[in-house]
């Protein structure tokens, strides 16, 4: 009798245990092969570089995603700005020209983390969209405007671009203030009384007149 129970015991286990285990295989490795041999989209794995371009300084980072079907895994590394040197770890899906993403800092000692929502354009060599962040050195959420480079050449003809435009509006800006300039000395000029010669007042005078 014991050895009955204790036999269906150990048969339940082992049942258990299989079906755990075939659950798992299908999760990690049958169903990311199956959605990888009929994936559709564009294939965004491997490295982007990315700007924030409404920022201060246009921070800059390079993004390396590693994708298991529509699952996407990764890193972010911060080149430049307040947080240049920092990395995360992101975790998110692909789906139908629609990248959403979960980001965290690796450092343990800090809180950042935040979400990104990008759409894939021009064929899938940029990513535009948002980002959504708890920033811990302000205790507050904020959020702002991110794109994504395919190649760091694009992303550097970028940045040459949003300098080159920053310069023509400077130029325009200080030939307004000019012109501004111009015209209220003309103003103040043409308000001003017309004063005549000290000639032309005697020879007008009444006292003057030597009509016969």
């Amino acid at each position: 009798m014991n050895d009955s129970i204790f036999a269906g015991l150990i048969s339940g286990l082992l049942v258990t245990l299989g079906i755990v285990i075939f659950r798992a295989i299908c999760r990690d490795t049958l169903i990311p092969w199956f959605e990888n041999r009929v994936y559709k989209d564009i294939r965004v794995e491997g490295k982007w570089f990315s700007v924030y371009p409404t920022v201060i300084g246009k921070p800059q980072e390079t993004i390396r995603l590693k994708r298991h079907g529509h699952e996407i895994v990764g890193t972010i590394i911060c080149n430049s700005g307040d947080d240049e040197g920092e990395e995360y770890c992101v975790k998110g899906s692909f789906r139908n020209l629609i990248m959403s993403l979960l980001y965290e800092t690796r450092d343990t000692q800090k809180v950042d983390r935040g979400t990104i929502t990008l759409r894939a354009v021009m064929n899938g060599q940029r990513m535009t969209g948002k980002i959504a962040l708890y920033d811990d050195a302000s205790d507050s959420i904020d959020e702002g405007d991110i794109i994504w480079f395919r190649t760091k050449a694009d992303q550097t003809a970028f940045l040459d671009s949003l300098k080159s435009r920053k310069a023509e509006t400077a130029r325009i800006r200080q030939n307004a203030l000019e012109a501004s300039k111009d015209i209220k000395k003309l103003t103040e000029l043409a308000a001003k009384p017309k004063v005549m010669p000290e000639s032309d007042v005697k020879s007008s005078s009444p006292g003057n007149d030597q009509s016969s």
